[in-house]
C-alpha cells in the first residue's frame, strides 16, 4: 500500500469521528513512521516468527578500507561504510549481499561484540563477516583477500527511520520523489493496528472502530495492540 493512501485512511477516518479533527499529511505520516517498528515489535514479540519481508527495506553501502594508510587494525584488514547505518529493529534478521557477482556474497552478520573472535579457523576463511559498530558504520572482516575489493552492498532489515532508508535505496531508477508515493514498509495485517495507534493519537480516545481498510478480511478481530499515549507533535511519549 501506498504511504499516501495510509495517510489519507487516516485523515478520513479522523474525520468521521471528530468534527474538531484537523490534521494535515505531514503530522499524519509523521505517526504512522512513529508506530510502524512499534506495532511490527509488537507482534513478533508474541509470535516469535520470521518477520515478513514486506516490512524490510534495502539500502545501499559503499565500503572503504576502514584505515587509509594501512588498511589494517590490529593486523586485520577491515571494511566500513561510508555512510551511518540508518537505525533498525535489532529483533529482526539482517541480510547482507554483494552487489558485485564476482565477488563472494557469503556474509554473515555477527553482533559488534563477537566480530573480533570470528573468521580465524580455517573453515572460515572464505566468508565475511559483518556488524554495525557502537560509532554506527557497518564493518566488515574475512580471510579472503579478495573481500577488500568490495565496493558497495545491499543491507535489508526493519529500519526506524523510513525516510532515511527510502533516500538511502539502492533503486535510483523508480524510486519516488516524493516520499508519499512511495510503498509503505509493512504488511497488510499490521495496517489496520497501524491506524488505529495513529487515530488514538490524534483523536486522544481509546475506543475506535477497527474495520479502516476496505478489504476482504475482518480487521475487526484483528490482533489487539496496546497503543502507548503519545501526542501529534511528540511531546508527550
Amino acid at each position: 500500500m501506498k504511504a499516501r493512501e495510509l495517510v489519507y485512511i487516516v485523515i478520513d477516518q479522523a474525520k468521521k469521528l471528530s468534527d474538531d479533527s484537523d490534521i494535515n499529511e505531514e503530522e499524519v505520516l509523521f505517526l504512522l513512521e512513529r508506530f510502524r517498528t512499534y506495532v511490527i515489535e509488537q507482534k513478533y514479540l508474541k509470535a516469535r516468527g520470521n518477520v515478513s519481508h514486506d516490512n524490510y527495506q534495502s539500502i545501499c553501502v559503499d565500503l572503504e578500507i576502514s584505515n587509509p594508510k594501512t588498511g589494517t587494525l590490529c593486523g586485520t584488514t577491515y571494511l566500513r561504510s561510508v555512510k551511518k547505518i540508518p537505525d533498525f529493529m535489532s529483533s529482526a534478521s539482517v541480510h547482507l549481499s554483494v552487489m558485485d557477482i564476482m565477488l563472494s556474497d557469503n556474509i554473515v552478520y555477527v553482533s559488534p561484540e563477537r566480530i573480533k573472535y570470528v573468521g580465524n579457523r580455517i573453515y572460515e576463511k572464505n566468508l565475511i563477516y559483518a556488524s554495525v559498530m557502537p560509532d554506527g558504520h557497518l564493518w566488515l572482516k574475512s580471510g579472503n583477500i579478495q573481500f577488500s575489493y568490495l565496493k558497495r552492498l545491499s543491507f535489508d532489515a526493519v529500519f526506524s527511520d523510513m525516510r532515511v532508508a527510502h533516500d538511502m535505496s539502492c533503486d535510483t531508477e523508480g524510486k519516488p520523489c516524493d516520499v508519499l508515493d512511495m510503498e509503505f514498509p509493512i504488511e497488510d495485517p499490521l495496517s489496520a493496528p497501524l491506524i488505529e495507534a495513529v487515530l488514538k493519537s490524534v483523536l486522544g480516545t481509546k475506543i475506535l472502530p477497527r474495520d479502516f481498510l476496505n478489504n476482504a478480511s475482518d480487521d475487526e478481530s484483528a490482533q489487539q495492540t496496546q497503543i502507548p499515549d503519545t501526542q501529534v507533535n511528540g511531546q508527550n511519549n
